[in-house]
Protein backbone atom coordinates (compact mmCIF):
# COMPACT_ATOMS: atom_id res chain seq x y z
CA UNK A 1 0.00 0.00 0.00
CA UNK A 2 2.82 2.41 0.90
CA UNK A 3 4.77 1.55 -2.27
CA UNK A 4 1.68 2.21 -4.41
CA UNK A 5 1.29 5.72 -2.90
CA UNK A 6 5.02 6.34 -3.25
CA UNK A 7 4.90 5.29 -6.92
CA UNK A 8 1.98 7.70 -7.55
CA UNK A 9 3.89 10.57 -5.95
CA UNK A 10 7.05 9.83 -7.94
CA UNK A 11 5.12 9.60 -11.22
CA UNK A 12 3.20 12.83 -10.46
CA UNK A 13 6.39 14.75 -9.64
CA UNK A 14 8.06 13.33 -12.77
CA UNK A 15 5.17 14.44 -14.98
CA UNK A 16 5.21 17.94 -13.48
CA UNK A 17 8.97 18.23 -14.06
CA UNK A 18 8.54 16.95 -17.61
CA UNK A 19 5.87 19.58 -18.35
CA UNK A 20 8.03 22.39 -16.93
CA UNK A 21 10.97 21.19 -19.00
CA UNK A 22 8.99 20.95 -22.24
CA UNK A 23 7.21 24.29 -21.99
CA UNK A 24 9.98 26.39 -20.47
CA UNK A 25 11.95 26.23 -23.77
CA UNK A 26 9.64 28.78 -25.39
CA UNK A 27 9.97 31.29 -22.55
CA UNK A 28 12.78 33.79 -22.36
CA UNK A 29 14.15 35.76 -19.45
CA UNK A 30 11.52 36.98 -16.94
CA UNK A 31 8.92 34.56 -18.31
CA UNK A 32 8.17 36.48 -21.53
CA UNK A 33 7.65 34.49 -24.74
CA UNK A 34 10.56 34.55 -27.19
CA UNK A 35 9.61 36.02 -30.57
CA UNK A 36 10.94 34.12 -33.58
CA UNK A 37 13.67 36.02 -35.42
CA UNK A 38 12.73 37.46 -38.80
CA UNK A 39 15.02 36.27 -41.62
CA UNK A 40 16.80 39.16 -43.34
CA UNK A 41 19.06 39.83 -46.30
CA UNK A 42 21.69 42.58 -46.09
CA UNK A 43 22.51 44.41 -49.32
CA UNK A 44 25.86 46.24 -49.34
CA UNK A 45 27.36 48.25 -52.17
CA UNK A 46 30.93 49.34 -52.70
CA UNK A 47 30.86 52.34 -52.37
CA UNK A 48 27.85 52.65 -50.06
CA UNK A 49 25.00 55.12 -50.51
CA UNK A 50 23.68 53.70 -53.79
CA UNK A 51 19.97 53.62 -54.63
CA UNK A 52 18.59 50.06 -54.43
CA UNK A 53 15.56 48.78 -56.36
CA UNK A 54 14.27 45.20 -56.09
CA UNK A 55 12.01 43.77 -58.80
CA UNK A 56 11.70 47.36 -60.13
CA UNK A 57 10.56 48.88 -56.82
CA UNK A 58 12.77 51.46 -55.08
CA UNK A 59 13.69 50.21 -51.59
CA UNK A 60 16.28 52.67 -50.22
CA UNK A 61 19.99 53.46 -50.01
CA UNK A 62 22.72 50.95 -49.23
CA UNK A 63 23.65 49.44 -46.86
CA UNK A 64 20.15 48.05 -46.59
CA UNK A 65 18.46 45.20 -44.69
CA UNK A 66 15.32 43.65 -46.20
CA UNK A 67 13.03 40.90 -44.98
CA UNK A 68 13.93 37.60 -46.62
CA UNK A 69 11.39 35.23 -48.15
CA UNK A 70 10.28 32.42 -45.79
CA UNK A 71 13.07 29.86 -45.32
CA UNK A 72 15.26 31.97 -47.64
CA UNK A 73 13.58 30.32 -50.66
CA UNK A 74 11.54 31.58 -53.61
CA UNK A 75 10.29 30.63 -57.05
CA UNK A 76 12.34 33.29 -58.86
CA UNK A 77 15.58 35.19 -58.23
CA UNK A 78 15.56 38.68 -56.78
CA UNK A 79 16.41 41.25 -59.47
CA UNK A 80 18.45 43.96 -57.71
CA UNK A 81 19.14 47.23 -59.51
CA UNK A 82 21.82 49.54 -58.11
CA UNK A 83 22.45 53.18 -59.14
CA UNK A 84 24.91 55.75 -57.83
CA UNK A 85 25.85 59.05 -59.47
CA UNK A 86 29.24 58.81 -61.18
CA UNK A 87 29.09 54.99 -61.36
CA UNK A 88 27.81 52.51 -63.92
CA UNK A 89 24.34 51.17 -62.99
CA UNK A 90 24.30 47.46 -62.10
CA UNK A 91 21.61 44.85 -62.39
CA UNK A 92 22.20 41.70 -60.34
CA UNK A 93 20.18 38.49 -60.25
CA UNK A 94 20.38 37.23 -56.65
CA UNK A 95 19.58 33.62 -55.76
CA UNK A 96 21.01 30.13 -56.17
CA UNK A 97 19.01 27.99 -58.61
CA UNK A 98 17.98 24.45 -57.67
CA UNK A 99 16.56 22.50 -60.66
CA UNK A 100 13.46 20.31 -60.40
CA UNK A 101 14.09 16.81 -59.09
CA UNK A 102 12.19 13.58 -59.53
CA UNK A 103 11.81 11.57 -56.35
CA UNK A 104 10.95 7.87 -56.61
CA UNK A 105 8.13 6.89 -54.28
CA UNK A 106 8.41 3.39 -52.81
CA UNK A 107 6.60 0.99 -50.54
CA UNK A 108 8.15 -1.76 -48.40
CA UNK A 109 8.54 -5.17 -50.00
CA UNK A 110 6.69 -8.10 -48.45
CA UNK A 111 9.42 -10.51 -49.51
CA UNK A 112 12.73 -8.69 -48.89
CA UNK A 113 12.57 -5.91 -46.31
CA UNK A 114 15.72 -4.30 -47.71
CA UNK A 115 14.31 -3.91 -51.25
CA UNK A 116 11.54 -1.30 -51.45
CA UNK A 117 9.21 -1.47 -54.45
CA UNK A 118 8.88 1.69 -56.63
CA UNK A 119 5.27 2.82 -56.92
CA UNK A 120 5.61 6.15 -58.73
CA UNK A 121 7.46 9.43 -58.92
CA UNK A 122 6.96 12.86 -57.44
CA UNK A 123 8.56 15.98 -58.96
CA UNK A 124 9.97 18.57 -56.59
CA UNK A 125 9.67 21.89 -58.48
CA UNK A 126 12.61 24.19 -59.16
CA UNK A 127 13.33 26.89 -56.57
CA UNK A 128 15.88 29.50 -55.53
CA UNK A 129 17.65 29.90 -52.21
CA UNK A 130 19.05 33.17 -50.92
CA UNK A 131 22.11 33.84 -48.80
CA UNK A 132 21.74 36.31 -45.93
CA UNK A 133 23.87 39.03 -47.57
CA UNK A 134 25.17 40.28 -50.90
CA UNK A 135 27.97 42.72 -51.74
CA UNK A 136 27.66 44.59 -55.04
CA UNK A 137 30.72 46.43 -56.40
CA UNK A 138 30.10 49.51 -58.53
CA UNK A 139 32.53 50.74 -61.19
CA UNK A 140 33.13 54.41 -62.09
CA UNK A 141 31.73 55.68 -65.39
CA UNK A 142 34.29 55.87 -68.18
Amino acid sequence: MLTRQLNRIIISVGMILFCFTMFSCAIGQYGSPVAPSVPTITINTIPSGADISIQGNYIGKSPLVITAPPNYTGLEPLKIEVRLEGYEPREVSFGDYHPPQDEVLTRPSNIFLGDPIPVGTKTIPAYYTFRNSIDIKLYPKK
